[in-house]
């Protein structure tokens, strides 16, 4: 097997370690950066500008609101990033320094090292990664070229090849066969209420998707790709209905996580017969919160002030010129409380730990859970 880049970052990287023999640029590199969280945080902006964030969320580790009520990162949410990240990146380097035959702390040393290495090869990034055994040789592409169409012959002006694209198109009675049998649901994105085009999971179009699956007697069973981060909960418990009536016609549903399955990718897991996950997925993330701003503060500074009469204490929900009444902000926890009960409820009785492939859990530590699985998933 062959790689073939100019240069190679790290996600492609990962790929190319995978290989034989690994071509690079004279002028490429191999850029390895590790792994990084970061984001900005708004509450000295928002305290400016005399914004109130209204925020209703259960357990300290749900750290997703975090950026509306601090100034940095809390305690906690460095602490789950910090394993998070360290468990991803020790992944990394223990795959490529098994596929590449090299040291333990290899890809360690690369990285601490970048420095000091292109400043004693004045610069040379290519020969930097041939001097650490990252590749394999450095070499124009027509030299490139010519080296893999030895092995696999030549074909016009390179070697005999079929892109990606047209090899997937290629007819295949075997696959088709099997996409007869198996109906294939991808959820990626953000899951939303109604119809959301792809890209992103609509509670509507989602389980239209999964429900053509069920009443189509071809279909034998369903496997949903899962790739979110999540989103709103009732969509999720819309999808999470239409998997276990899938079920109860009789239909298996396995459930294939992608990079992400949290929140609410998490949530239209829970029915599956199986679950997998590759080793690093970042799952879990159990919990509940919802947002609302008002701008009653914002709008003093500018000398503009709301005022009215109303028949109940709800009068003005929603107003965002207004502050939240008590009424109201009592409302908002006692659903967000509800949703959190839900959900860790239906993770106690629907999720069978023996039926979880893999899978790292993220955010999965509780005040007060019915179960608590704050390690990885075997």
């Amino acid at each position: 097997m062959f790689a073939l880049g100019s240069a190679y970052a790290q996600s492609q990287y990962f790929l190319a370690a995978q290989a034989d023999t690994i071509f690079i640029h004279p002028q490429g590199q191999v850029f390895l950066q590790g792994y990084g969280i970061y984001e900005p945080y708004f509450k000295e902006a928002i305290d400016k500008y005399g914004v109130e964030w209204n925020v209703f969320r259960v357990g300290k580790y749900k750290s997703a609101v975090e950026p509306f009520l601090l100034n940095g990162m809390s305690p906690e949410a460095r602490d789950n990033y910090t394993q998070l990240l360290g468990e991803l990146w020790t992944d990394y380097q223990k795959q490529v320094t098994v596929a590449r035959k090299l040291p333990g702390d290899a890809i360690k040393d690369y990285v601490a090292n970048v420095g000091t290495g292109l400043t004693a090869l004045g610069g040379d990034g290519a020969k930097l990664a041939l001097d650490a055994h990252l590749v394999d040789k450095i070499a124009e592409p027509d030299q490139m070229q010519a080296a893999v169409a030895k092995v696999v012959g030549r074909a016009e002006h390179s070697f005999r090849q079929v892109g990606f694209r047209d090899y997937l198109d290629a007819p295949d009675g075997a696959s088709q066969l099997l996409r007869g049998q198996v109906a294939v649901v991808v959820a990626e994105g953000d899951i939303s209420v109604g119809d959301q085009p792809p890209g992103s999971i609509g509670g509507d179009s989602t389980s239209e998707l999964i429900r053509e699956a069920r009443f189509d007697d071809s279909v034998k069973a369903v496997v949903l790709r899962v790739d979110s981060p999540g989103g709103s909960s009732f969509a999720s418990d819309l999808i999470l209905r239409e998997l276990e009536l899938t079920k109860e016609a009789g239909k298996p549903v396995v459930i294939s996580m992608g990079g992400v399955a949290a929140s609410g990718g998490y949530w239209i897991s829970m029915s599956g017969d199986e679950i997998y996950a590759s080793p690093d997925t970042i799952t879990g993330s159990i919990g509940i919160f919802g947002m609302l701003p008002t701008f009653q503060g914002t709008l003093a500074k500018l000398g503009v002030h709301t005022d009215g009469v109303g028949t109940t204490p709800f009068s003005d929900a929603f107003d965002v010129t207004r502050p939240m009444t008590p009424e109201l902000r009592q409302a908002f926890q006692l659903s967000t409380d509800y949703g959190y009960h839900q959900f860790i409820t239906k993770v106690d009785y629907t999720v069978n730990p023996k039926h979880v492939i893999s899978g790292r859990y993220f955010n999965a530590k509780f005040e007060n859970p019915p179960i608590a699985r704050n390690t990885p998933l075997k």
